[in-house]
């Protein structure tokens, strides 16, 4: 489920993890076109059994197979760009720096690149944040997509709670 009020997005979902077959998590999304960003504060994750994790992530579609690059965190502090460059593929991972909400998030795709960086800076600002590349991914034909922010418990059965502000 997800709730959005007074300016922050609240996400609730559960599901396993992701793989070349099917992604198992909640998302918020709106279409964006050839290019452009998504910046969000991830100001809380519930902890859980299965790490849960959250993040902003871009899709090819909405199907289960699709294409998608995402920069996610972890309740033990792990970040990272995954990636499922074209929909056979296994998933890519290119670890990112240890950090715990709140926490500033950036994907940005440009061409047929997406780029993604993380601050733990806890200003009610982006614009003022440290930002840290965390990696790139190209992402070949992925024109017309969708964009938004994501949860999952990584543990079928537990519901895991993500909070956004500031997006």
């Amino acid at each position: 489920s997800s709730v959005f009020g007074q300016g922050i997005f609240e996400l609730r979902g559960e599901g396993a993890e992701f793989s070349k077959r099917s992604d198992a998590f909640h998302f918020v999304w709106k279409r964006m076109p050839y290019q452009g960003q998504i910046v969000a504060r991830l100001e809380r994750l519930s902890d859980g059994p299965g790490r849960p994790m959250a993040g902003l992530i871009i899709r090819g579609s909405l199907f289960d197979q699709s294409r998608y690059s995402m920069i996610g965190v972890a309740t033990d502090g792990q970040s990272g760009l995954v990636s499922k460059p074209t929909g056979d593929a296994e998933t890519v991972v290119i670890p990112g720096p240890p950090i715990k909400p709140p926490c500033w998030l950036k994907l940005v795709k440009y061409g047929e690149w997406v780029t993604a960086s993380v601050s733990s800076d806890s200003l009610k600002s982006a614009k003022d944040a440290r930002w840290q590349f965390v990696g790139r991914m190209e992402m070949d034909g992925l024109n017309d997509s969708y964009v938004g922010m994501m949860v999952t418990s990584r543990h079928t059965g537990d519901l895991a709670t993500a909070r956004f502000d500031h997006v």
